[in-house]
């Protein structure tokens, strides 16, 4: 699901490959809309119980918002 604002996008649960993020990512840049964070968590199921989280994010991304 995709919601935007008047200045952000904000996309939630995007289950898709890399090249459909790409493509969102590039729609969201043609409206001049910013959206500030990309990650991506990874969960390992084990007889329906979530025995490992990944998550990928810009760190970079998440220390120039903190500083």
């Amino acid at each position: 699901m995709l919601l935007t604002g008047p200045s952000e996008a904000l996309l939630i649960d995007g289950g898709f490959t890399y090249p459909d993020g790409q493509a969102l990512a590039d729609a969201i840049k043609a409206t001049g809309k910013t959206l500030t964070a990309h990650f991506a968590h990874l969960y390992q199921l084990r007889n329906g119980r979530i025995i490992r989280m990944q998550q990928y994010v810009d760190s970079a991304l998440v220390q120039r918002a903190l500083d």
